[in-house]
């Protein structure tokens, strides 16, 4: 379940509670934003928290511009990184211990495990974790980043990246190949809480609880997934920000989880000597 966390944290907008926006002050300006990849449609229509701080904005930063899933060369060359060579299947690119994790996860999603046969266990645990979250009413097309980024087309704001779609999938690939079972093994941990484990992702983003997201995804044992995931993305991405055109305010809307911690963005920004405060 946490590879999904990594991939598109969860998020309810919600009047009475903190937002997972926090505005940073200092050398320049920034509005930061948690973002989702998935949400419920009743989501919306977002507190008005949202619209006041993203009308500040001149740029608009994202992770990568989702609009690339539409270029049929693009998907053709995700959907060939997916793919285990040819006479390769899950249950030999794993470990005993990882393909029976694999299993629990298919049947919680309720989905045969002989329907993803064909593709890299790390494609496969994001695949199962997916379905799960839709069987609960979640959709893509709902996710805070396609909502933020068709927002700032519709202003007249323009539009950055810090990634490509194949990129992004390049490091799933990577990751996933040099440790397979322990990415398994990260996505499948509490799988007999997945329920539980959903409705606390909810709750704590109500309260803006970041401390709790990262509680839940756990990297204790998974140091190499947090810094390939994580850190390094988060590093890359502050030497960009900081490097942005002053004074002009900055929005960046990229997933909650690289906002978490000692090395996301906000601990980066506080360390640079910035003053960041969370709204609501």
């Amino acid at each position: 379940m946490r590879a999904l966390l990594l991939i598109s944290v969860l998020f309810l907008s919600s009047t009475g509670f903190s937002a997972s926006i926090w505005h940073v002050e200092g050398k320049q300006e920034f509005y930061l934003f948690g973002t989702v990849h998935i949400l419920k449609p009743d989501t919306y229509p977002l507190p008005a928290v949202y619209q006041r701080s993203f009308s500040q904005c001149d740029n608009l930063w994202i992770e990568a511009d989702l609009n690339e899933m539409k270029d049929p060369s693009v998907m053709a060359s995700v959907q060939a990184m997916m793919l285990l060579p040819q006479g390769k299947t899950l249950q030999s690119e794993l470990s005993a211990d990882a393909y029976a994790a694999l299993e629990a996860l298919a049947e919680v999603a309720g989905v045969p495990l002989s329907l993803v046969q064909g593709v890299k266990p790390w494609a496969a645990s994001n695949m199962l974790t997916m379905t799960i979250f839709e069987k609960k009413g979640f959709e893509s097309e709902q996710g805070l980043d396609i909502y933020l980024q068709a927002k700032a087309v519709e202003m007249g704001i323009p539009v950055n990246t810090f990634e490509t779609i194949l990129w992004q999938m390049q490091m799933f690939d990577t990751l996933g190949s040099d440790y397979s079972d322990e990415f398994v093994e990260f996505s499948t941990n509490d799988i007999d809480q997945a329920d539980t484990m959903i409705d606390a992702i909810y709750d704590n983003w109500k309260s803006g609880n970041l401390d709790a997201l990262y509680d839940i995804a756990d990297f204790g044992e998974y140091p190499q997934i947090e810094s390939v995931m994580l850190t390094e993305r988060n590093n890359n991405w502050m030497d960009t920000l900081l490097n942005a055109s002053n004074g002009q305010t900055q929005c960046v809307a990229v997933g909650a989880l690289h906002m978490a911690g000692k090395h996301g963005l906000i601990q980066q920004f506080s360390e640079a000597g910035f003053k960041v405060t969370q709204l609501d």
